[in-house]
Order: C-alpha cells, then structure tokens, then sequence
C-alpha cells in the first residue's frame, strides 16, 4: 500500500524469495565444524603451491597446507592469487556494489515482500532493516561509498516506495561481486593446472547458485566428471575451437567488448573542454543551464515530497 502512485503496474511472484546472506555465512562455518572441516579464519591465502603444473596445496599465514586437490573460491579476487601461473589465471574481475541500509519500525514496517524497481531492489529483514542495492561499477577493487552512488540508489528506491524519506539510514557498505567475461560463473576443472578447481565469476548469484555450484564441484574432485547441467560453464569456454587460449585471455581485469566501447566513449566525455570565443568560455552558458536545471530538479523533488507528507496525513 506504500508504494508510489507513480506505479502503473508490477508482477507478482509468489513463489520469490530471500535469505540473509550474512546468516548463511554463519550456518555454513557451523556446518564444516560439525562436518571437521578445519576452517583457518582470518588467515590471508599468501601462495597456491603449483609443482610441476599440478596444484599441491597453498601457503596459509606462513604455514604450508598441503592437499590433493586445491578448489579456487576466492570470489571477485580469484584472478591475482599470487603463484597462479597466467595459463591458469580465471578471467575474474571485481565489479563494485554500494548498498545502504534504513530502518523501519519492526511492528510496522512498510514494506514485508522483495520489490524489484527498475535499477534498485528493495529487501525488508526481519530486524527492521530496509536494503536498498545496488550499484553495478567498473571501479576495480575501489572501496569508497559515494554520494552519487547513494543518491542514485535512494531516488530510484524513493520513486517506488515514497515513505522511505522518513527513515534513518543506519548502514551503508562495498561489495565487489566476481564477475566473468560473460557474467556466468566459471567451475570445474582447471585444464592448464591438474587438481586445481574453480568454483567462481558468480557475478550477482554466488548464494543463489551456491547448492548447485558445491554439486558440480564436488563431483568434478571426487569422480573427475562434471554435471551436464554444469558442463557449458567449464573455463574452456573461453578457449578458441582448437584449445589455443583467446586474446588476452590471461587479463585479470578484462572488460566485455561492449563495456570497454562504454569506457572508451566516457573517457572521451571526460576529455573534452568547451571551446574559448571572443576571450570568454563558451562553456559558461552550459554551466548556467546545468545549473538552471538542478534547481528545477529539486523543486520538482521538494513538491513530490510535499505530495507525499500530504498523502500520509489524508489516510
């Protein structure tokens, strides 16, 4: 009932849903120590020991833990662990999310279901907390939360759920999804390293995928197949049809086609400088207009927020 009158319509899932990621992590630590899993927690991956083109374990914190078989689950830092050897590095680049927290009133909230607006989701938990995400940034492993990426986020969140502009924001945060050359995730065996695996470039489905992705891997290590549902997502698929490597294919931070075209348009924008007539700057006039539209822009938010309070006060 709090959503925007601007809302002319939406598509109800009834069989969508959510879990809280941060609990997941919780319960799946609990589960590998009740399985004897034995977990070295913060304790950096310094090396993967490669002999004679075969993984033999990694070098944890000093210290060399040898193993059979060695899986690479290092999320969107996958591609710069140091003893990879560039034949086995996956093409695995950080893509950067700033997502931010409100929170509402446990007893009442605004908001009890997932909604989906057209660049924003929003995710009520059962803490009161409201999610808002999430960007999607080419910036590199570049931590820093941004007014623009957070106004970004709060307009088009506003647009649909207008009573947010009264809630406090309690959190906001950086992400770095691992993302592929083609934004499916990359599992299976290595072909340019035996008993390496990779299990990563879930770009923005790691906990979706995760149940599915333990499957494959699993029984890539333990029988040396891979799942027919798994199969096309192998890192051969980045391989030319008579198994050479493609171009670059080694390049830890390689963007698609299409996004370096996106870059190079951009970095032109930024590179161009208004031209000087007649001793003065033509980019004078621009300025002014850029200006001019800013105030119109934030009348017309100031009277949509005044719509607002006034709706709430007739109900």
């Amino acid at each position: 009932p709090h959503l925007g009158r601007n809302v002319a319509a939406a598509v109800y899932s009834a069989k969508d849903h959510q879990i809280e990621n941060r609990a997941v992590l919780g319960a799946l630590v609990r589960a590998c120590e009740r399985a004897g899993v034995m977990l070295h927690s913060h304790s950096p991956v310094e090396e993967l020991s490669v002999e004679r083109s075969r993984a033999v374990g990694a070098r944890i914190a000093g210290e060399f833990i040898a193993a059979d078989a060695v899986i690479l689950a290092a999320g969107a830092w996958s591609g710069g662990l140091p003893g990879l050897p560039p034949a086995a590095w996956p093409p695995v680049r950080p893509l950067k999310g700033q997502m931010l927290a409100l929170r509402m009133d446990s007893a009442a909230p605004i908001l009890s279901h997932v909604v989906w607006a057209p660049t924003t989701y929003l995710i009520p938990r059962n803490d009161g907390r409201l999610l808002i995400g999430a960007t999607v940034e080419e910036r590199g492993f570049d931590a820093s939360i941004t007014a623009g990426g957070l106004l970004a986020l709060l307009d088009t969140a506003w647009r649909a759920l207008p009573t947010i502009e009264e809630l406090p924001v309690v959190e906001q945060w950086v992400g770095f999804r691992p993302t592929s050359r083609d934004d499916a995730p990359i599992l299976g065996p290595c072909p340019a390293v035996e008993g390496l695996f990779y299990a990563t470039g879930h770009h923005r489905n790691g906990i979706l995928l995760a149940p599915l992705t333990a499957s494959a891997v699993a029984e890539a290590v333990l029988r040396g197949t891979m799942p027919e549902v798994a199969a096309p997502f192998t890192l051969g698929r980045f391989r030319r049809a008579g198994g050479a490597p493609t171009r670059r294919q080694g390049c830890r931070h390689e963007l698609p086609a299409n996004r370096q075209r996106q870059a190079a348009r951009n970095r032109g924008r930024h590179r161009r400088r208004p031209a000087r007539r007649g001793g003065r700057d033509a980019g004078d006039e621009e300025c002014r207009r850029r200006a001019e539209r800013r105030r119109c822009a934030q009348g017309r938010l100031e009277r949509r927020r005044a719509a607002s309070r006034r709706q709430r006060r007739n109900r």
